[in-house]
This record gives structure tokens, C-alpha cells and sequence, in this order.
């Protein structure tokens, strides 16, 4: 039998003491460097309970206190704090006049200051923020805007047809530079500070990869400071960073850092697109030093990276939305040194547990331990704790106030107020989380149980093997059969099929070995680099 349900719940370490841990921890990340208690610390802090209003509060901190320094670096240059408070109270009352407290603004902006605008004044008017995917087509923002039902629309000029064709009614103020009904809308807005209490809520799509997106209803405010210092126990941010956000700012990984960077007063580096083959001279002439990315970029840019080229600034980088595979942490430590820190969680609880790169070193395959209040919990389907070791459904508690979906309860992903998102893993003794693929991605064959995200890490182990995903195929005689398909780095071609396989069966039992390998030249993705498999395994049943 194993330990008792109570010993078998995995928490960060919590101190006796957590809110002057807090403290120390803000400290030492240089939030309120060079200043004491002031009367305009006093009076910004007094205006914006800071667990109610926490992106809106950082922002007028920090504009009280550094106003001519660098908040946001883009495209179009640079906007200093006090550009941006002043700007966000702008459009907060722009949001207030088309709906008021507790209404809806659904945007589709690129990577641009816009989107961060948007986000710091929700939280300002006491709005529901909806970042819209970027990259939907017609059928996907009408679904949003449906189930949403927002009062104000804002996007950038190349989804103004779109979002007019969906939405005729609706207002919409179209982001195109100097002259656009956007900057028309917050020049004619009062500059004052709308006197709202009680703090913004955000609604992030689920990436969709089993169906349409289901906007996941969240209250971003009551325990961002916790949350952020958790993070900060475990990835030494600091308020002199200059933090590259690579994903788009409608993915949780890319929101949560972008919240994480306003609060310490990190100057947030973005640009409208990702283009991995100029991404390595963009992060040394705008000398980032903490990156936040999602797997399939942080291999991309490696990839266009020359030998021999060093990004000599650049500390930290993040990453989270999908597996990082060991060959891709093995290449980070090789070309970027002990930079790499990788967080797992899900859009409905935000991040649950963080691998520093000394863990990734000593526990390889692991995904960390949670900190501060955070705990995962391991169950079987009937919610039952397992032995430490034994593979179960994983259930977490991360202190981010999941509502349920737009329009549909919890139900299904909320167990006695843990959060399970259909992920399997077990813990090692230690605490430390493993994941070993998802409960649906489960394949049974002759009775016994293949995880894909073992089978995958084989395969990638294999130097002709850039990406590998499996997926099963229905079959009369064992019930599935395992189906496996892979992209070959280039100058691999000619690699035979039975050699990968024969790789595998050497490294995992011979019945997980894949009975069809099939070569593709990319395996499908979304938008954030999670891998399609709804479309691998159509593929195999065909």
C-alpha cells in the first residue's frame, strides 16, 4: 500500500513567514530599488489595493517612480512608464464608456504595446480582458465573440475586415498607427484616473487542439503577488531585465510573463512576429537578458543560430505550452549555458511547477517542484492518492482563481478545488513532477499501457530525428497499435524506418516500439507550437 493520501500532496516550501518572504523576494529583485517609503508610494499603493488591482498598481508605481525609463520596446520604439500610465488611464475610460465595469473587451492585436495598453487598462476599468488568438480564422472568431459578448472590439488593421464581416454591430477601434480610430479614441478620453474598485478578470482561449477554444475564465488579481513571488523563488527575474516575450500575447505563457515583467518593472522587449532566422542578432543588439518561449521557437532559433555564435546577455530563458524534449534542453546547455528553466501548468491554473536548469541536470525528464502555496497532487480516475512512482492523473492547486469555461462550469475540471487538465505523471520521492503524456493520448495495446511522450523522447534521442509525435491507431487483434511520426533534421533523409524503430526497441520495452513510422516534413502544429495530434491520428486511421 502506499503512504497516506495526506503524504502524497506535493507543495512548495512555504514559510513560517510568506508575506516577508514576499518582501525579500521583491527586494531582491530590484521592484522598489533606489527608493524608500515615499508620499507617492504611499499615495499610488492607497489609490490601488495592489491584491485587487495588481497590473494597474505596478504601472502607476512605476511611472511614479521611474517615469522616463523604458517600459515597452517594440516595433514602433519605445514607451517609457509614464507613456504608458498615461495611456492606459486613457483607454481605461474609453472601455468604461462603452460598457462599463465588468464588461467585455475581446482584442486581436499582434505583439505591440497595444496589447499590453489593453491588458493594464482592463485591470484599470475593472473590465474582463479577452485576447483573441491572432491567428483564427473566421469560423474561430465568431465562436469568441459569440460566447464572449463583448461591448468593445480592438484589433489591428489586418483583422479589421474580419472582425466587421463577424460582428457588424459591434464597435471597433482599429490599431494602424498615428490617425486611427484607436489613438483618436484615447486623444479625446479624459487623462484622469477612473476611480473603479475591485480589479480586472482575463478570459484565455484554450489552444484547441481537440476542438474549438474554450475561454477560460480567471481572476488574475486576488493572488498575483503570491504567485509572482513563488516564480521569482525558483527564476531569478529582476527589475533591470530586458525580457524578450516570444509567443503572442493571447497564450498564457507570453500574459503571465508580460504581467510578471509590468509588476517587477521589467522593460518588456516584443515584436510583432516571431522570425526565428533573425531572432539571435535581434537578442544581442537589444541586449535581452531573459526570454520567455515556447518549445518549438526556443529549437527554431537555435537552429538559425551560426556556430560559434554566443548571446552573451541573455540569463534566462523560459519556457512552457508544450513538452520540452531532453535533446532540446541538452542543446540549450550547449549553445546558452545554464539558462533554461521550464514550466508546466495549463491555461485554467496557470503554472504549477518550474525545472531550474540544476534540475534538469540531476532529475533529467523532470518538470520540477511547485513553490510557495502551489501543490500537485497524483490520483487515480476514481480521485484515489497512488504510491509515489505510479503514474496517475495530475491534480493541481496553484492559487489562480479558475471560474470554469465561458458559458459552462468547472465540472470535469474541478475536483474538490484541484485542477485536472487530463494530464498523467507520477512524483519521485523528492517531490518532483514527470509527466508521461495525457489520459486521452493513453494507447492500450495487447493490454499494456504506452505513454506517447516515452516512445517520443526515444525517438528524438536519435540524431536523424529533429521532432517525433505518436499517436494510436485502432486495431482488431490488439486493441491499438502504436503509430509514430517524424521530421528528420536535415541531411538525415536517407535514414531507414526499421532503424528507428530497432533505436527504439532498444531503449524502450519491444511493445512500445511504433509498428508504422511514417517520415513528414513537420509534424502540425498550432499557433503555439502544441502538436496536433486529432490530425495524426485521422491520419493513421485513414
Amino acid at each position: 500500500m502506499g503512504a497516506p493520501q495526506r503524504d502524497l500532496v506535493w507543495r512548495g516550501e512555504v514559510g513560517e513567514m510568506e508575506l516577508l518572504s514576499i518582501g525579500y523576494r521583491f527586494l531582491r529583485a530590484g521592484v522598489l530599488r533606489g527608493t524608500s517609503p515615499s508620499l507617492a508610494l504611499a499615495n499610488t499603493l492607497a489609490q490601488f489595493p495592489f491584491r485587487a488591482q495588481t497590473l494597474a498598481s505596478a504601472v502607476r508605481l512605476q511611472a511614479s517612480l521611474r517615469p522616463l525609463e523604458s517600459a515597452v520596446v517594440d516595433d514602433r520604439g519605445t514607451l517609457t512608464w509614464a507613456g504608458l500610465d498615461n495611456r492606459t488611464r486613457r483607454l481605461a475610460h474609453v472601455l468604461l464608456q462603452h460598457g462599463g465595469s465588468g464588461s467585455r473587451t475581446c482584442f486581436a492585436l499582434r505583439n505591440g504595446r497595444e496589447a499590453v495598453e489593453c491588458a493594464v487598462a482592463c485591470a484599470r476599468a475593472g473590465t474582463v480582458a479577452v485576447p483573441m488568438n491572432t491567428w483564427s480564422g473566421r469560423a474561430e472568431l465568431e465562436h469568441v465573440i459569440e460566447t464572449q459578448r463583448p461591448t468593445l472590439l480592438i484589433a489591428n488593421e489586418e483583422y479589421e475586415e474580419a472582425l466587421r464581416a463577424v460582428a457588424p454591430e459591434l464597435p471597433l477601434l482599429v490599431v494602424a498607427g498615428p490617425g486611427s480610430s484607436y489613438e483618436r479614441a484615447l486623444a479625446a478620453a479624459p487623462m484622469g484616473e477612473p476611480w473603479v474598485r475591485g480589479g480586472g478578470r482575463l478570459v484565455i482561449h484554450t489552444s484547441g487542439t481537440t476542438g474549438k477554444p474554450k475561454g477560460a475564465e480567471r481572476d488574475v488579481e486576488g493572488s498575483g503577488l503570491s504567485t509572482l513571488s513563488a516564480l521569482l523563488s525558483r527564476v531569478p527575474l529582476r527589475q533591470e531585465d530586458r525580457f524578450y516575450l516570444a509567443p503572442p500575447l493571447f497564450h498564457t505563457l507570453a500574459f503571465g510573463m508580460m504581467s510578471a515583467g509590468l509588476v517587477l518593472g521589467a522593460t518588456l522587449v516584443l515584436r510583432s512576429r516571431f522570425d526565428a532566422d533573425s531572432t539571435p542578432d535581434f537578442l544581442r543588439a537589444q541586449r535581452v537578458t531573459a526570454m520567455a518561449v515556447v518549445p518549438v521557437m526556443l529549437r527554431r532559433l537555435l537552429d538559425a543560430m551560426p556556430e560559434g555564435m554566443r548571446l552573451p546577455y541573455l540569463r534566462i530563458v523560459l519556457t512552457s505550452g508544450a513538452a520540452s524534449p531532453e535533446v532540446l534542453r541538452s542543446r540549450v546547455r550547449q549553445r546558452l549555458g545554464l539558462v533554461h528553466y521550464d514550466l508546466y501548468g495549463a491555461t485554467e491554473a496557470g503554472w504549477a511547477t518550474i525545472a531550474t536548469p540544476h534540475d534538469m541536470v540531476v532529475r533529467p525528464g523532470t518538470q520540477g517542484r511547485p513553490a510557495g502555496e502551489i501543490r500537485i497532487h497524483i490520483v487515480d480516475p476514481e480521485g484515489n492518492a497512488v504510491p509515489t512512482g505510479q503514474v496517475g492523473l495530475v491534480m493541481m492547486e496553484t492559487g489562480w482563481a479558475f471560474e470554469g469555461y465561458t458559458g459552462r462550469s468547472a465540472e470535469g475540471v474541478l475536483r474538490q478545488g484541484w485542477v485536472h487538465v487530463g494530464d498523467t505523471g507520477y512524483v519521485d520521492e523528492q517531490g518532483f513532477l514527470y509527466l508521461t503524456g495525457r489520459a486521452d493520448d493513453m494507447i492500450i495495446t495487447g493490454g499494456e499501457n504506452v505513454y506517447p511522450a516515452e516512445v517520443e523522447g526515444a525517438l528524438e534521442a536519435h540524431p536523424a530525428v529533429a521532432e517525433a509525435a505518436v499517436v494510436g491507431r485502432p486495431d482488431p487483434e490488439f486493441g491499438q497499435v502504436v503509430v509514430a511520426y517524424v521530421a528528420l533534421r536535415p541531411g538525415h533523409e536517407g535514414v531507414a524506418v526499421d532503424t528507428l524503430r530497432r533505436f527504439v526497441g532498444e531503449r524502450t520495452a519491444r511493445y512500445k516500439a511504433p509498428r508504422e513510422i511514417h517520415v513528414v516534413e513537420a509534424l502540425p502544429r498550432n499557433v503555439i507550437g502544441k502538436v496536433l495530434r486529432r490530425e495524426l491520428r485521422a491520419r493513421a486511421s485513414a
